[in-house]
């Protein structure tokens, strides 16, 4: 088993006031960010879809849980936003919606995984208050119309 150190050595306090100049914040999950680039991300992937690209759209969806899904559900929770570490302890009903949205090597595994990203995704975005969120309808009718005609 090996161990890694760092020893910081200091002249004139510069990490010291680089550090009281810069504090640590707790990781904040911004759901009008998401929603900005959602329909976007669905388009992306239904595009690779449609071009074969089976292993990219595998990723792309482990992207968007990790991003978005797993951040928007641990915050309804209250706790920190870290992807997807540990949502089958915070919550196993959301882990088995969650199962839903992972594909296997095939158009027909990676559309249905998609589709239930996006279930999931409106789901999630119900329980946000329309102050914190504008719905860009129009993306989300564009990228679930082009996902529809694959």
């Amino acid at each position: 088993m090996s161990f890694s150190f760092c020893i910081a050595y200091e002249i004139k306090n510069q990490l010291s006031e680089t550090i009281n100049k810069n504090p640590a914040t707790p990781l904040k999950v911004d759901p009008q960010w998401i929603e900005d680039r959602f329909w976007t991300w669905v388009h992306c992937a239904a595009l690779r879809i449609g071009r074969g690209e089976f292993f990219e759209v595998i990723g792309f969806l482990d992207y968007i849980r990790e991003t978005a899904l797993s951040p928007l559900k641990k915050k309804q929770l209250g706790i920190a936003p870290f992807g997807v570490r540990r949502i089958e302890q915070y919550s196993l009903e959301f882990s088995q919606k969650l199962k839903k949205t992972i594909a296997a090597h095939s158009k027909e595994s990676c559309t249905s995984a998609l589709q239930e990203t996006i279930k999931l995704y409106r789901e999630l975005r119900s329980d946000i208050s329309s102050s914190e969120i504008m719905i860009n309808e129009a993306a989300e009718v564009e990228a679930t119309v082009y996902l529809s005609n694959l």
